[in-house]
């Protein structure tokens, strides 16, 4: 997110968002702490977008039913996001409907690996 805002030539205004699904397993089987650590990070996240001019959209719920209502609400036309490492079933099922409802609404979807060292198989570019 920080270097699509600080790219003087990205075309548009650039949303960066984090949906916190509440579905997760990630989030339903999560310690305090570890909940805690994400909400600092994403406390992190969003003052260092405001030093760039921007900030971090966070919003709550699923991310199938949300995503394309903000896509629409604010005429989105093209979304990067990285790739899902988990191999969960549920991850895996909310991406491909996201990506459906993208394609539906005429929104290019860009996918990218974070900086795992092994991608699951079937997942290499």
């Amino acid at each position: 997110a920080l270097s699509l805002v600080n790219n003087k030539q990205s075309p548009g205004e650039i949303y960066p968002v984090y949906v916190v699904d509440s579905n997760c397993y990630q989030l339903l089987k999560c310690s305090v702490l570890r909940a805690n650590f994400l909400l600092e990070c994403l406390q992190d996240l969003d003052r260092s977008l405001r030093d760039c001019g921007s900030r971090l959209y966070v919003t709550t719920g699923d991310p199938v039913e949300i995503l394309p209502k903000l896509w629409e609400e604010w005429k989105i036309t093209h979304v990067t996001h990285e790739a899902d490492e988990t191999g969960e079933p549920y991850a895996l099922e909310r991406d491909e409907k996201v990506n459906k409802a993208a394609l539906k609404l005429g929104v290019e979807i860009k996918q990218f690996y974070g900086m795992e060292t092994l991608r699951p198989l079937g997942n290499v570019p």
